[in-house]
C-alpha cells in the first residue's frame, strides 16, 4: 500500500532539508518533484571556475525555459559562469534573468560580472530588480573618461576623469548594502549611489579606502539615508589617520547607530580612540553593541565613558 503525502505536508519540510537533500527528493517522483523543486531554485549560486563551460550551458537552458526562475529569491553571480564555447561571455542572459526572477530578494554581484571586461556592465547594474532587499557589489571600478586637455607651451595631453556614476540604480525596497573592494568611487557617485537606497539600514563596507571617502559617505548616508543605524567596517592599513576617519564616518547616521562592528586585517591594529568615543556620545542614544575585532583597541577612559553615558550598550573585543 502506498501512502501518499499532500504537498502541503511535504513544502513544510523543507526549512529542515539541504539543498543536497532537496536534490535526491525531487527525484523520488512527481509528486515530490512538484513540491520540492520550486524550493530548490529559491538560492542560486553561478560561480566557480571548474565546469565552467558545461555550468554556462545548462544556465542558458534554465534562462531560456523560465518557469522555475521565478521562484528564485536569492542569486549569487559570481566569477562569470556565462562562459561560451567561443571563450567571450553572454552577460545578455544575466539581463534576462532579472527580468525572470520577480520574487529576488537578496543579490550579490561580484569578481567579473563588475569588471571591465564586461561590456554591458552598466546595462547589468541598472537591470537589477526593483525587489532587491539585500545587495552585495565586490570589485567594482568607476568607469573613466578620456578628456584632451592642453598643456604650457601648446602641447596637447590627455587625462582619465572619473565619470560619476550611480552604481546603483533606484531601489525602494534595499535595507541592506554590502560593498568590497571598491576603487576611484567619486564624491558624487557616492551621492548618487546613497539617494538611490533611502530604505538603507544596514551598510557593509569591507576596504573601501575609508580615508579618503568618509567625509563623502558620511554626508551622503545623512542626507539620503535617515534609517542607518548598522554598520561593519573593515578597515583600511593607514592606521596613522584611521582613527579620524572612522570618527568621521561614524557622523553618517541621522537617527544614531543600534550596532557598530569594526575590524581589520589580522596583521593590522589601530585604537579606536576619543574622537570615535565623542561621536557615539553625541549621537549614540540607541547604541546596543559595539563589536571590536582583531587588534582594534579601546583605552579604558573611553570605555568608562560610555559605560557611565550609554548603560544599555555591549561592548565586545
Amino acid at each position: 500500500m502506498s501512502i501518499t503525502l499532500p504537498p502541503e505536508v511535504l513544502q513544510g519540510c523543507t526549512p529542515h532539508l539541504s539543498r543536497y537533500n532537496l536534490t535526491v527528493c525531487v527525484r523520488v517522483c512527481q509528486g515530490w518533484h512538484s513540491a520540492f523543486n520550486p524550493y530548490l531554485w529559491k538560492d542560486v549560486v553561478l560561480d566557480y571556475i571548474k565546469s565552467r563551460t558545461k555550468k554556462s550551458k545548462a544556465f542558458q537552458r534554465g534562462v531560456e525555459a523560465g518557469a522555475l526562475l521565478r521562484s528564485i529569491t536569492s542569486l549569487y553571480l559570481g566569477s562569470a559562469p556565462i562562459l561560451m564555447d567561443n571563450k567571450e561571455y553572454d552577460y545578455t542572459h544575466i539581463l534576462r534573468l532579472f527580468k525572470l526572477c520577480p520574487q529576488l530578494r537578496s543579490l550579490n554581484l561580484s569578481d567579473d560580472m563588475l569588471s571591465r571586461r564586461n561590456p554591458i556592465v552598466q546595462d547589468l547594474i541598472a537591470a537589477i530588480p526593483a525587489t532587491v532587499e539585500t545587495l552585495d557589489l565586490t570589485v567594482c571600478r568607476i568607469d573613466y573618461e578620456v578628456v584632451e586637455r592642453e598643456l604650457p607651451g601648446g602641447r596637447g595631453d590627455t587625462a582619465r576623469i572619473p565619470r560619476p556614476q550611480p552604481l546603483i540604480p533606484f531601489l525602494p525596497r534595499l535595507t541592506t548594502l554590502n560593498i568590497s573592494k571598491f576603487v576611484g568611487v567619486t564624491s558624487s557617485s557616492w551621492s548618487l549611489m546613497f539617494k538611490n537606497c533611502p530604505q538603507l539600514e544596514t551598510l557593509r563596507l569591507d576596504r573601501v579606502h575609508l580615508l579618503g571617502a568618509s567625509s563623502a559617505i558620511s554626508l551622503a548616508a545623512r542626507q539620503f539615508c535617515p534609517r542607518l543605524a548598522h554598520c561593519t567596517v573593515y578597515c583600511d592599513k593607514e592606521k596613522a589617520l584611521m582613527s579620524k576617519a572612522l570618527a568621521t564616518f561614524l557622523t553618517a547616521s541621522v537617527g544614531g547607530w543600534e550596532r557598530i562592528y569594526i575590524t581589520a586585517q589580522f596583521d593590522y591594529s589601530f585604537q579606536f580612540g576619543p574622537d570615535c568615543t565623542d561621536v557615539l556620545l553625541r549621537n549614540g542614544s540607541r547604541l546596543k553593541s559595539l563589536v571590536l575585532k582583531c587588534h582594534i583597541t579601546m583605552s579604558l577612559e573611553c570605555v568608562r565613558k560610555l559605560n557611565l553615558m550609554l548603560p544599555n550598550l555591549v561592548i565586545s573585543a
